[in-house]
């Protein structure tokens, strides 16, 4: 089974590309993603779950300080439910954990 520290850095990485993955293969480059931007990316990409986990997954890791959320008027895109964002923390989580290995 894989961690939620597992799933968390997925997460970070797939943010930190700037690439959404669209079902049908096409992709566009952004800033930030929304929840079913995210999901579809890391389902593409053979490293998703379900979009509940992912939702309780996002939380955390913006808890801890390595994603910036935009809500409400911030957002680009109106109906969704926040929009999430690689910070600078999260980056050097990334390049702490890629030199652990």
């Amino acid at each position: 089974m894989i961690s939620d520290l597992e799933y968390q850095f997925r997460i970070l990485v797939t943010l930190n590309n700037n690439m959404i993955n669209f079902p049908d293969g096409s992709f566009r480059y952004t800033d930030s993603y929304n929840l079913n931007d995210l999901h579809a990316t890391m389902q593409s990409r053979g490293c998703g779950m379900d979009k509940s986990r992912l939702r309780v997954l996002l939380e955390k890791t913006h808890d801890r300080k390595l994603i910036d959320k935009k809500e409400g008027k911030e957002q680009n895109q109106v109906n969704s439910k926040g929009e999430f964002k690689i910070n600078t923390e999260g980056r050097n989580f990334i390049r702490g954990r890629m030199d652990l290995n």
